[in-house]
């Protein structure tokens, strides 16, 4: 499977426009269990973007694709979960494509992804996925990842199909952080040609490799931002691009290789 098209989008600070009561219900009730008290000041302080509004914003300029199969992936919940992200871009995309909603799922959850694109493409269920990461950052109540780190609210859109852009030759999974770099090594192109995005927390040394490093602002969105940003200039001077990550919550790693479509090697796919 191909990456052909990405986009992404971090969208401005704004006053907050309020919480109104039903959300703050829904929130005492969530964390009242854990014994969690909702943060009015916290709400207020943020920018108070939806997962509905980042990934509006994504397909808005021209979005031509008519995808058969929507994922959309988050880490932090988004700020009023009554509106379920994935069918509503299909509404606006004119219908008909299965629709998915990966939550809970931490750094892995772009790269969990992956994998059911994969999957769906190896039974031969869909030919052209959109696959949404989407990260907004105003939260009722302190979060173990986002405190300390002055999140943005972002999102990043992949179009994946068949011919072009960059194909997907692995997928790997690290119980321990600790190998990434060793993973990374096993695979990385040849000299010079191979670039390497680490997540935002990794600091691994790489020798004879291009190093891009994501930014701060960004939790599981921050790796592919910074690929669908660098991608244009990638595709000129790199063969092979290895996006890294690392959940710091549960010490899990996670490592994508991409190999630009004209250098692919016949019959090697994720």
């Amino acid at each position: 499977m191909n990456i052909v098209e990405t986009r992404e989008i971090v969208l401005p600070r704004r006053a907050s426009p309020g919480v109104d009561a039903k959300a703050l219900a829904f929130y005492r009730d969530l964390l009242g269990p854990f014994g969690q008290a909702v943060e009015e000041a916290r709400l207020k302080a943020g920018s108070g973007y939806d997962h509905v509004e980042i990934g509006g914003a994504l397909i808005e300029p021209e979005f031509a694709y008519r995808p058969d199969l929507i994922v959309v992936a988050q880490a932090l919940p988004d700020l009023l979960p009554f509106k379920a992200v994935a069918p509503w871009l299909d509404h606006r995309l004119g219908g008909g494509a299965r629709c998915l909603g990966i939550s809970q799922a931490g750094v892995q959850a772009p790269f969990l992804a992956l994998r059911t694109v994969a999957a769906y493409r190896h039974a031969s269920a869909s030919s052209l996925a959109l696959l949404v990461f989407l990260e907004q950052s105003t939260l009722p109540a302190a979060h173990p990842v986002a405190d300390g780190r002055d999140l943005a609210d972002s999102g990043v859109a992949l179009v994946v199909s068949d011919n072009g852009g960059w194909k997907v030759t692995q997928l790997v999974t690290l119980a321990h952080a600790q190998g990434i770099g060793a993973a990374i090594e096993t695979q990385r192109g040849g000299q010079g040609e191979t670039a390497v995005i680490l997540g935002p927390l990794l600091t691994d040394e790489v020798r004879g490799v291009e190093i891009l490093h994501a930014e701060r602002r960004h939790y599981a969105t921050a790796v592919w931002r910074r690929f669908a940003l660098a991608a244009p200039t990638l595709s000129r001077a790199f063969q092979t691009v290895v996006l890294a990550d690392a959940d710091p919550v549960t010490g899990t790693g996670f490592v994508v290789s991409l190999q630009r479509a004209d250098a692919a090697q016949p019959g090697r796919d994720a």
